[in-house]
């Protein structure tokens, strides 16, 4: 069993894999331009912490479509060759948080459009701004318990796999970014 984990090929860094994370997250700053060109500046204002809270505010807004973008490139990363065969391709805890994030994000996305959408007074359009940017901002308080779900199943259920290669290391830490960033964004939901 040793001798085939050592046999299977190890997955490096490549152009590709930078290429498809570039094209991954350029819709997510299409939609960070969208959010900018509508907020305009609201950054300055006469206190300097309520600048400073603003700032704050105005970056999560604009981060959070950068974020959601890398989760489904994170995947299809995992998918591209070479990977582990098929039966071994979900023993780490990476694989499965990409796997679970990839698969919740246009979930819940749509799910809390067409709440917001069709239950929301003030949305006139069911493309507003307003209805668009508050999805894009619950959205990662609905990856964290994901993230913490999968995290404990997985220790629970025992997975270990391969040793954790760059993009298995990765996906762990991208299920804890969206455990430390959903508080985070709650609070710039709050302002």
């Amino acid at each position: 069993m040793a001798s085939e984990a050592e046999a299977e090929p190890r997955r490096t860094f490549t152009l590709l894999d930078a290429m498809i994370l570039v094209a991954a997250i350029a819709p997510g700053f299409a939609l960070s331009r969208i959010i900018v060109d509508q907020q305009g500046s609201p950054i300055v204002a006469d206190h300097p912490a309520r600048t400073a809270l603003n700032a704050a505010t105005f970056g999560i807004s604009v981060a959070t479509p950068v974020a959601l973008t890398l989760t489904p490139a994170l995947l299809l990363l995992r998918l591209r060759r070479p990977r582990p065969p098929r039966r071994r391709l979900w023993h780490t805890q990476g694989a499965l948080n990409i796997a679970a994030l990839s698969a919740v994000t246009p979930i819940t996305g749509v799910a809390l459009w067409a709440l917001l959408a069709l239950g929301v007074p003030f949305a006139s359009d069911p493309f507003d701004f307003e209805v668009i940017e508050t999805v894009l901002l619950l959205l990662p308080m609905t990856l964290a318990p994901t993230a913490i779900a999968v995290s404990i199943c997985g220790r629970l259920l025992g997975v270990h796999g391969r040793p954790p290669d760059w993009l298995d290391r990765l996906g762990q830490r991208w299920g804890w970014f969206w455990v430390a960033f959903a508080p985070i964004d709650f609070w710039a939901i709050l302002q």
